[in-house]
């Protein structure tokens, strides 16, 4: 979890570094400057990650779908790599690796580490054995240091600079250029706290929570260049296809980061509520295109220009609004059926209402209607005999 607007090498309204600027700045290779996820959480994000998928078609579509229990596609990124032959080492945390994050045809096939001391010295082998190997490294630090503080300019400030210390001496002690290409990214962004606080609720697919952190550097890319196609996080299985020159028998969602063509545009869907539970709705949507961003909620839509990086402009008048839902619908099941639900919830609520206004069937007045001034009389004896006792 990074934000990129919350850096500077993203946005230039920020006037200085954070820690990880500095990195990034000497980091070499390509930023890629407008790149998404369509689902802002760990889980459907990883899962896009390993399917080169959009969550509908991968089968991890809510929040609590993490890729070991529900992945349903037979190829998977690191599967991929290891019928090429490839070592392939994951490190997470002990309770990450539990909750899911592999798909579990993968997870049979490659090491796992939950110790930094082991997958570092692992990593150290490898390397002097020049065996074909990749690595996945999954750190933490960031939502610590906002879990800490605060989603606040502390945690932000303070969960930078743990990664940032990390990577740091991870690639002192590796130089960048042992590896043929680095994918540097983030699984999704993150909300303030103060951002939170009456919040609109189509403001939670904005680039704040759905633009990731994306930067791949191929060996020798010493000088840092820079890209402002539109790309998402699945856009890193297919890259790594073409670079290990594998195919595989699934028309990917994602594109390879190093071909001519971004996408025409990327569709969001999210949960309103933050909290992990079972069967929570998808009620939000989205669809970012080169010029406009598309917001949907059950009772609000929005439409705004794209006038640069990080600004937008918002119009008085959707246009097209029938292309941007087609778009959801194409991408989503969830668009479908969770705005039937909501119709039928405001048909019943409109029922409720009429039936307060209507009499019995012998025409009788119903008590309901009378119900509070009847209430308010009660309420005054009680009130009254209280006082006589």
């Amino acid at each position: 979890m990074v934000r990129p607007n919350l850096l500077k090498s993203y946005n230039s309204k920020i006037r200085t570094n954070g820690p990880l600027d500095d990195l990034i700045e000497n980091f070499g290779g390509t930023i890629f400057h407008n790149s998404y996820t369509p689902a802002p959480d760990t889980p459907r994000s990883l899962a896009c990650l390993h399917s080169g998928l959009y969550p509908e078609r991968n089968g991890c579509n809510t929040r609590i779908k993490w890729p070991y229990y529900y992945f349903k596609e037979k190829n998977s990124l690191l599967e991929s790599l290891v019928e090429k032959d490839f070592h392939v080492s994951f490190y997470a945390t002990k309770n990450k690796t539990n909750v899911g994050p592999i798909p579990k045809g993968a997870k049979q096939k490659i090491n796992i580490y939950n110790c930094l001391f082991e997958f570092e010295k692992n990593v150290n082998k490898d390397l002097k054995n020049q065996e074909n190997s990749a690595y996945f490294l999954t750190l933490d630090d960031y939502h610590w240091g906002n879990d800490d503080y605060g989603h606040n300019s502390l945690g932000d400030y303070y969960g930078q600079l743990h990664l940032k210390n990390y990577i740091e001496s991870f690639f002192n002690n590796n130089n960048q250029d042992k590896f043929d290409y680095v994918f540097w990214f983030s699984d999704h962004g993150h909300k303030l706290y103060s951002e939170t606080k009456n919040t609109n609720i189509n403001s939670l697919l904005n680039d704040d929570r759905s633009k990731i952190h994306l930067l791949v550097r191929k060996k020798g890319q010493n000088q840092l260049s820079h890209d402002y196609k539109l790309r998402c996080v699945f856009d890193i299985y297919p890259t790594v296809l073409n670079i290990i020159n594998k195919t595989i028998d699934v028309e990917l969602d994602g594109v390879d980061l190093y071909g001519e063509n971004g996408h025409d545009y990327i569709v969001f869907e999210d949960h309103s509520d933050f909290s992990v539970s079972m069967a929570q709705i998808i009620n939000c949507w989205a669809v970012r295109t080169n010029d406009k961003f598309y917001f949907e909620s059950l009772k609000s839509k929005e439409l705004y220009d794209v006038v640069g990086i990080n600004k937008y402009k918002k119009k008085n008048k959707i246009q097209d609004e029938l292309l941007y839902t087609n778009l959801i619908r194409r991408h989503t099941s969830s668009y479908d059926e969770t705005t039937k639900q909501f119709a039928v919830l405001e048909f019943y609520k409109e029922l409720r209402a009429d039936n307060e206004d209507l009499r019995f069937s012998d025409n009788s007045r119903r008590f309901f209607k009378n119900r509070n001034f009847i209430l308010k009389i009660i309420t005054y004896i009680l009130k009254d005999l209280k006082k006589r006792w």
